[in-house]
């Protein structure tokens, strides 16, 4: 048996990763692959229960020598039952283990021991890119600390970027089978995983997860967390402002622009109805009425004056204040009443 264990890091594709594998399950088992998922929750033996996607936190609250029993087992288990349902290889993807290789480690390399092919994967990025890509996360979009949300200067002194100490154990116990690739280098991170495991991409269901904010999401998103003390999930934001009906991404100006009249659609007009425009030019000669003149007409870009419309928005947003007042003052009034009745 084949087994890759990819531990991330962070913010360097996992997460789109993880969604194509996922995605991906038919065409990848047909070819004798079959994804664990983040904490074996995708195995088709399931014995504990921190074998779902959020529960690693619970299986990091074990005892190392109980978390890697039962690693050993579940592992031990879905091999041999995958191996008789025609799987070569397997693969657990989860940048949990990145710096947490305790409960583990000695578990992936046991499986080495008894025979199987272990290749352990990691991917690397420049330093400065990953702390402004894992600030953006980490430090505004999911706020993982109490209090404002700190700059990027003060969020990189708490926490220092740092990838050897992380990769170092990995290197050490698996050598030339800790598979380090070069994030900046490799281009398409999915594609580059996938070709790891040598599946034919027409096998495979590519997504994109986690991809940063646009800047105007962004502020939002960050005065929103800003007003918050404790840590903030990003779908706290993404439930109030109900953001599965907002289009972050697109431009006003260019999406009205891509459906008003271009030059070229003017013309089309022109030629297409040069057979009534004699008709209409004879009349209005008969009449004494100059002709149609169709001189070719420059078509200005639509584009609107910012200022307008902050004031528009400025003017809708006070105006919904007052409503939003008088109806709290509504409800307060309702829940006076009701108390007397029931009093």
């Amino acid at each position: 048996m084949k087994i890759f264990f990819h531990i991330g890091a962070g913010k360097t594709g996992t997460s789109s990763i993880q969604r194509t594998l996922l995605n991906s399950d038919k065409g990848l088992q047909k070819a004798g692959v079959k994804y664990l998922g983040m904490m074996l929750e995708n195995a088709p033996v399931k014995l504990f229960s921190w074998q779902k996607d959020s529960a690693t936190e619970e299986f990091l609250k074990l005892e190392q020598l109980e978390a890697e029993k039962q690693v050993d087992e579940v592992l031990d288990k879905n091999i041999k039952f995958l191996e008789k349902d025609g799987v070569h290889t397997v693969v657990w993807s989860n940048e949990w283990f990145f710096g947490r290789h305790w409960g583990v480690l000695n578990p992936i390399k046991r499986l080495e021991n008894a025979g199987h092919e272990v290749y352990v994967v990691g991917y690397v990025r420049r330093h400065d890119a990953w702390a402004k890509s894992a600030y953006g996360q980490w430090g505004v979009k999911h706020k993982t600390y109490k209090g404002n949300i700190v700059s990027f200067r003060d969020y990189i002194e708490r926490r220092p970027v740092a990838f050897a100490e992380a990769f170092s154990p990995w290197a050490k116990f698996f050598g030339e089978k800790f598979v380090m690739r070069n994030f900046d280098h490799v281009g398409d991170v999915v594609m580059d995983f996938i070709g790891l495991l040598k599946v034919d991409k027409q096998a495979i269901d590519l997504a994109r997860v986690n991809e940063s904010p646009g800047n105007e999401e962004l502020v939002l998103r960050a005065f929103f967390n800003d007003k918050q003390y404790d840590e903030v999930i990003p779908f706290s934001f993404e439930r109030l402002f109900q953001t599965a009906h907002i289009d972050f991404k697109t431009d006003p100006v260019s999406w009205l622009n891509s459906l008003l009249p271009s030059e070229e659609d003017m013309k089309l007009v022109v030629e297409s109805t040069k057979d009534d425009q004699e008709q209409v030019n004879t009349m209005l000669e008969e009449r004494g009425q100059p002709r149609l003149n169709f001189q070719e007409k420059k078509i200005n870009g639509f584009s609107i004056n910012h200022n307008i419309a902050y004031s528009v928005l400025f003017q809708i947003l006070e105006r919904q204040a007052r409503e939003i007042n008088s109806l709290k003052n509504d409800v307060e009034i309702l829940r006076e009443r009701a108390g007397k009745t029931e009093g």
